[in-house]
């Protein structure tokens, strides 16, 4: 952000942040208005990206300057995904909860009552949760469709032994697992899911029957040139979520060719971006409606059993 908007001639006058995943903002709020900037820019994922909108407004911010996030910021409640959803034309959408620490007794209860006709629930594992391949039965056997991991949040590389574990007991339960690959815009580096560390994963488990590996942002978020060279066709599924604006539709094109339309999975990032421009960026590339058609929820029905 920081680039581009200076290159556009705007003036970064302080760059301020709050460890993931505190949303105690007083401070910063304090700050901004002692400042006085003419708008702020804010990045803040899920529940908090809420509170810090909530609190902008309540202490008077909203009213002198104006608040921009990435994309767009919405108001993180279920009914107003779901609302998001009619408006986009979505059918179904997949809910990917992120545990920060190994207790993801209560993010789950949450993701399960959620399902509905229009909402797959994914549950959350933790590298640090204890007896993953018992807890996995459980939870596939309450309805969860799938697994979501994220690296970066929970500071491990995907290649970890602890990860292995879980994708191995989850291979033998069929079950999806999905993760964060590539870069992450509100978290520091290293990476812990590049290109290099998801084949290493792939290198310890792709020979497993039952395996249905999932690499979000295509592979490596803003890592195309890698991916296109080191992941496209090897034994996992890529989604798109939030790839608008970030790579070239030649690229993209290309990167399906390579790993195979039939392991593409339709995916936005909502809330960062909206799943009508994940759908327009699908259909520009002018695909053959077959290979449309299942990128846009074919796969993605056939991968979950729906």
């Amino acid at each position: 952000f920081t680039e581009a908007f200076e290159k556009g001639g705007g003036k970064v006058v302080k760059d301020m942040n709050l460890p993931f995943p505190g949303v105690e903002f007083q401070a910063l709020l304090t700050e901004i208005a002692a400042q006085k900037p003419d708008v702020v820019y804010a990045f803040f994922a899920d529940g908090g990206a809420v509170k810090f909108v909530k609190d902008y407004a309540a202490a008077g911010l909203n009213k002198s300057i104006p608040l921009y996030g990435p994309g767009f910021l919405t108001d993180g409640t279920l009914e107003g995904t779901l609302a998001k959803n009619r408006d986009w034309g979505v059918d179904r959408a997949v809910l990917l909860p992120v545990a920060t620490s190994p207790e993801v007794a209560a993010v789950n209860r949450f993701a399960l009552a959620s399902a509905g006709a229009d909402i797959i629930p994914f549950a959350a594992l933790h590298p640090d949760t204890p007896q993953p391949e018992a807890l996995l039965e459980s939870l596939a056997a309450q309805g969860f469709k799938g697994i979501k991991l994220h690296p970066q949040y929970q500071k491990a590389d995907i290649d970890d032994p602890r990860f292995v574990r879980i994708v191995r007991a989850a291979a033998k339960l069929s079950l999806p697992v999905i993760f964060h690959a590539g870069w992450d815009p509100g978290l520091p580096p290293p990476w812990r899911a590049a290109p290099d560390a998801i084949c290493r994963l792939l290198d310890q488990v792709e020979d497993l029957p039952g395996l249905k590996l999932i690499a979000a942002h295509l592979g490596g978020l803003d890592m195309y040139d890698e991916v296109e060279e080191k992941l496209a066709g090897r034994d996992l599924w890529f989604d798109t979520a939030m790839l608008h604006g970030r790579i070239s539709g030649e690229q993209l094109a290309r990167i399906i060719d390579r790993h195979g339309w039939q392991r593409v999975l339709l995916g936005s990032d909502c809330p960062w971006q909206s799943a009508s421009d994940a759908v327009a960026d699908i259909r520009a590339l002018s695909l053959p409606r077959e290979q449309e058609e299942a990128i846009l929820g074919g796969n993605a029905t056939k991968l979950l059993g729906l």
